[in-house]
């Protein structure tokens, strides 16, 4: 219902009217976004009690939400889905910063292939993301060229404590507006 009412506001139509579409992998889109208005995307995230909406106009758009437990060990995971610079950069973390760094990479892959709209018929392992160097941002490399939107841009959300989030969207030109 929160999702709707959102997304009627930028559509300028009754939460009501929102209908629904769903592509092949399963990434839903507005189907009627109103008359007069540029296209709305959206995409949804939920970790625990929480969710995370993403609205774009005009843009693909991707969000994750991940609560990082107390006793994960990364390592395992990292070293089964995740690209080479990837898996290197958390490996030469301290031991008390891996989980950290994996939550980071972990949210912004997850964010990109919500925004490429494949979900994870795409591998993990066939991408990565690289960190601008204060790690407020990141950029996609693709193993798989022809299977991954090479435009997309990831912007990680600054959160209280154990929380990870990110949004990918296609392009150089947006910026990321929060709003409580």
């Amino acid at each position: 219902g929160v999702l709707r009412h959102l997304l009627a506001r930028y559509c300028d139509i009754a939460p009501a009217a929102i209908e629904f579409q769903y592509a092949p992998a399963g990434k839903p889109s507005i189907a009627k976004p109103g008359s007069g208005t540029a296209p709305v995307t959206f995409n949804l995230a939920h970790s625990h009690d929480r969710a995370l909406p993403g609205v774009a106009l005009n843009r693909a758009i991707g969000v994750d939400l991940e609560l990082a437990p107390d006793d994960f060990d990364p390592l395992p995971i990292a070293r089964q889905f995740f690209f080479g610079t990837e898996l290197t950069a958390i490996e030469a973390e301290a031991p008390d910063s891996r989980r950290e760094a994996f939550f980071r990479h972990w949210v912004a892959k997850e964010a990109v292939l919500k925004a490429n709209g494949s979900g994870l018929s795409l591998a993990l392992d066939s991408f990565g993301v690289a960190f601008t160097s204060d790690g407020s941002a990141a950029r996609v490399r693709s193993v798989a060229r022809a299977a991954l939107d090479q435009a997309l841009v990831v912007q990680m959300l600054a959160l209280e404590a154990r929380w990870h989030g990110a949004v990918a969207a296609s392009g150089e030109e947006w910026t990321l507006r929060v709003a409580s």
